[in-house]
């Protein structure tokens, strides 16, 4: 049974028609649709800010990329952990001195660095205020840290410094040992020659001369004999057993005495000293006399030793004027000063510095290079301080502080 035609005819119209009507769409499709104004300016914008973003993180890797490369360029090993002690950052010098970040976090080491974090201030960089020695295997390990942070007060972490000083620490334990060792050997003969030239200063009372040979050979032993004794206190502050022996003591009468042992090279040396004292009431401490002798004596040493003929040393003291609980005792000198490169080493043991006269005569006086040290050391054990100022061809001062109580 064949169908209609008429049906038939349907079919194909539709077919037709289906087919025109897809073609229209897909060419509607196919046309752009127009955005608005404000849209594409909006596009444009988010462009933009998306590069500027790009631009930004790649300055970021390029920042830190430069910050890695400058740790790996360091001796010092630097490691950069987080308050769970965690490694963010370590250079190679680290790696080598720790080994690598599970030994470092499994270590002894690193129960040492939380310890001292947790002692740690905020701020943007906060040095502690000196390095602290840790046995680690077979070195001596000095570690400092600094408590890192944002402008903005964000803690970013801890800065670890690590520095093998294992051969400094053998360099100064045979220094300590020679000193010592030496010392107490020249003790003994410094007694006999002493003792020699007192029985031969009674046996020549007659002869003048040779009274004052005695005599200089005397003061002489008498130096000598000083310089052992300071030599052995160097080897004590070295081992860490410098101990002070407190009593009474006038500051006004102890100054009065240096002063006066002094005049001899202050006169040979064609100078002038004075002595100032003020609140002289209250100027009496507790304090260890023979050691605090020493000290002062060994500033106003060095102030003779470079201060050029006709200068002048003031020796002044008084409550200071920071702290109502303590004395200052000032040694001022208009001597050639000392240079900028050789001031922040002063206070170091057998550091002797360059000093040069106005007429271009190098002064090197004789001496170890100990007095200075042993100055700071001694205002140090009675709880105080020592402090320099200086500029070259215009003198020096130093000022040591000590509690009243």
């Amino acid at each position: 049974m064949t169908e209609p035609a008429e049906l038939s005819s349907v079919d194909d119209i539709g077919q037709n028609t289906g087919s025109l009507f897809e073609r229209i769409l897909s060419g509607v499709r196919r046309q752009p649709v127009k955005k608005s104004q404000a849209a594409q300016s909006k596009e444009r914008l988010l462009e933009i800010r998306t590069e500027r973003l790009r631009e930004s993180l790649r300055e970021k890797e390029r920042e830190v990329e430069r910050l890695r490369g400058a740790l790996e360029a360091l001796e010092e090993g630097m490691l950069l952990v987080n308050a769970d002690g965690e490694v963010m950052m370590m250079n190679t010098a680290a790696r080598d001195l720790v080994g690598g970040e599970d030994e470092y976090r499994l270590g002894e080491l690193s129960r040492t660095v939380r310890a001292m974090q947790s002692n740690q201030s905020v701020g943007e960089v906060v040095p502690n205020d000196a390095p602290q020695r840790v046995q680690f295997h077979d070195r001596v390990l000095a570690l400092r840290l600094a408590s890192v942070s944002s402008a903005q007060g964000r803690s970013l972490g801890t800065l670890v410094v690590i520095r093998d000083v294992s051969s400094e620490q053998v360099s100064k334990r045979l220094r300590t040992h020679f000193v010592t060792a030496i010392s107490h050997e020249l003790r003994t003969p410094m007694q006999s020659i002493k003792g020699a030239a007192d029985l031969l200063e009674a046996q020549l009372m007659n002869d003048p001369q040779a009274v004052q040979m005695v005599e200089l050979l005397t003061h002489n032993v008498d130096v000598l004999d000083r310089m052992v004794v300071e030599m052995l206190d160097l080897a004590e502050m070295g081992a860490g057993t410098f101990k002070l022996m407190k009593g009474p003591v006038e500051l006004e009468a102890l100054l009065s005495s240096v002063v006066r042992s002094m005049m001899p090279e202050v006169q040979r040396g064609k100078l002038e000293i004075k002595l100032m004292l003020r609140d002289v009431a209250r100027l009496n401490l507790v304090a260890d006399e023979t050691r605090l002798r020493w000290a002062i004596g060994h500033l106003l040493r060095n102030g003779i030793q470079y201060t050029e003929p006709e200068g002048c040393i003031w020796v002044a003291a008084g409550i200071d004027d920071l702290d109502s609980y303590a004395v200052a005792i000032d040694v001022v000198d208009t001597g050639v000063g000392i240079a900028d490169e050789d001031l922040p080493h002063v206070f170091e043991r057998f550091y002797r510095g360059s000093a040069v006269s106005e007429s271009g005569r190098k002064i090197d006086p004789r001496g170890l290079g100990q007095g200075l040290f042993i100055a700071r050391e001694v205002a140090a054990a009675h709880g105080g301080g020592l402090t320099a100022h200086s500029s070259v061809g215009k003198g020096s001062s130093f000022t040591l502080t000590l509690p009243l109580d």
